[in-house]
């Protein structure tokens, strides 16, 4: 039962205010790392999953309303893309937008899932460590900032690794 709390709170981050990072410390506290990180990931996916769909489903239905904003989130998708999404997954609030918009811009959904996947693996490692390990308020303020780190990564990668001329396609430009 307490399984399916911790993943159903998970899953609902997508629409509430709910503390993740909290919800990922206690699963790793009560079920160790490997399973605590599992219910983790699979409560993220559900999160990341249930995003999607609500940005597929609704994500234009006010564009006309909020047009600049739907402009600007589509140049963060054209230069970022699947990289917004790994990189936004244990950031608060962005994570949500992010793969919200990833829906509503109709991005390939098996593109989505494997960057919401490849994001939220390290975020429910980290966290489930933590929680298995930690006793004390600080060791959790240092794994938000190791997962932020984790971020900062994934941005680097594709801002400096990625620029690279080995890594462009043949037909792009340099």
């Amino acid at each position: 039962m307490a399984v399916g709390i911790l993943m159903g709170l998970l899953a609902l981050d997508i629409v509430l205010p709910i503390p993740s990072s909290i919800i990922m410390i206690s699963a790793g506290s009560l079920y160790g790392i490997a399973y605590g990180a599992a219910i983790t990931f699979s409560g993220m996916m559900l999160s990341c999953l249930l995003g999607y769909l609500i940005g597929r489903a609704f994500g234009r239905a006010d564009r006309h309303r909020h047009e600049s904003k739907y402009q600007k989130s589509q140049e963060i998708l054209d230069k970022w893309g699947e990289f917004a999404l790994m990189a936004s997954r244990p950031i608060p609030v962005l994570s949500e937008s992010i793969v919200i918009l990833a829906g509503s811009q109709k991005m390939s959904f098996g593109k989505a899932m494997l960057s919401c996947a490849l994001g939220v693996l390290p975020t429910s490692l980290i966290y489930a460590m933590v929680g298995s390990q930690s006793v004390s308020i600080s060791a959790n303020i240092w794994s938000f900032l190791l997962v932020i780190g984790v971020s900062g990564l994934f941005l680097f990668i594709k801002t400096r690794v990625l620029k690279r001329p080995q890594f462009k396609a043949s037909g792009e430009a340099g």
